[in-house]
């Protein structure tokens, strides 16, 4: 028998010496601060794409292409 989860979390990589290394974690709180934590953590437009995944039946793949999708634009607008 096999089971999985997955848990939202941020992640922050900080680059020295050609190498990328983890700088900070982050993951929320259980249960009903979940939401809350999201929301107070995350970009909006991010924490919107999450949601609107949470709402429906969207596949993993479908979550991810608009997430990079988000960030990318984000990126973008950033000097």
């Amino acid at each position: 028998m096999r089971s999985g989860g997955s848990n939202p979390a941020a992640v922050v990589f900080k680059k020295g010496g050609g190498e990328y290394r983890v700088s900070a974690y982050w993951s929320p709180r259980d249960g009903s601060y979940m939401i809350e934590d999201l929301k107070e953590t995350f970009p909006k437009p991010a924490f919107e794409v999450w949601e609107q995944v949470e709402q429906s039946a969207e596949s993993h793949n479908a979550f991810m292409e608009k997430l990079k999708n988000q960030i990318g634009k984000q990126l973008a607008e950033k000097p």
